[in-house]
């Protein structure tokens, strides 16, 4: 069940045959459009790759992953078989998920779990409630998460509530993605500015084009605003996400969401 606020999904094309080269080349697609286009923005990003190689798809990627994943500790196991899993997790829970306007008043999403999910789903299902907007600045706002929305307090007594009706509270942080400016105004200013802590403290760990500069690129939940995108293997990134995970604990978050971080050395940061 989706509510407003829903941005435009985006998927990340990449040339695998770059990628075994130690490079990272690839870009970042809308998801809502028709296979010949999402075809042909790949063959435009694999165009402009300055490696040669054998022609390659999604399966050789997924093939590549594979053989990574099955060596990590956390795939010894099906996810069936794991003992730190819960039960419910195990169990494919459905999930809803509520926006900003939603949290905006917690009583609201009380009162939909009271009147329609319990009115019409079995008492023992539990229910997963991805909350989108919980950030402390606005939506997909980073990297100042916390305290979150509309207040510690309150998200706390919310989720507090909530789980008493079997329901797992769901955070999804944004990703890769360091916001240096959000809800840009009339007189060019915006809302939000971290460009100043950006290229002080992030700037170094950010994924850069060919000519070097970082890349940063308007988003539509920014309101006029542009996002940079933070390199995954990058020891600072890593502790970023490190930092954020326990913090979504502390209110009630029980999982959360965010990029995939690959560990290994890191080659070359350079993106398209």
């Amino acid at each position: 069940m989706e509510h407003p606020d829903t941005p435009t999904p985006r998927i990340y094309v990449a040339s695998l045959s770059d990628y075994n080269a130690g490079r990272l080349h690839g870009v970042w697609i809308d998801a809502d459009q028709d296979a010949d286009d999402l075809q042909a923005n790949t063959d435009v990003m694999l165009a402009a790759s300055d490696e040669p190689g054998p022609s390659t798809d999604w399966r050789d990627a997924a093939d590549l992953y594979k053989a990574w994943a099955v060596k990590q500790e956390w795939c010894a196991k099906t996810f069936a078989e794991r003992e730190d899993v819960p039960a419910w997790m195990k169990s494919g829970a459905p999930m809803v998920r509520f926006s900003r306007n939603w949290l905006a008043s917690p009583a609201l999403i009380q009162r939909w779990i009271d009147t329609y999910w319990r009115a019409h789903f079995p008492a023992d299902l539990d229910l997963i409630t991805a909350y989108w907007g919980w950030e402390k600045v606005s939506t997909w706002v980073t990297p100042d998460y916390f305290p979150v929305f509309p207040s510690d307090e309150q998200f706390t007594a919310l989720v507090k509530a909530t789980r008493a009706e079997k329901c797992h509270a769901f955070l999804w942080p944004s990703g890769y993605h360091y916001t240096r400016t959000f809800g840009k105004q009339a007189d060019g200013s915006f809302t939000w500015d971290d460009r100043e802590r950006f290229d002080r403290v992030a700037a170094p760990h950010a994924v850069v084009g060919p000519s070097g500069a970082v890349l940063s690129s308007p988003r539509s939940w920014l309101q006029g605003g542009e996002t940079a995108t933070m390199c995954p293997g990058d020891p600072w990134t890593i502790d970023w996400f490190n930092h954020i995970a326990p913090e979504i604990c502390k209110p009630g978050g029980e999982t959360a969401a965010s990029g995939t971080t690959v560990e290994g050395e890191i080659k070359g940061r350079q993106n398209t």
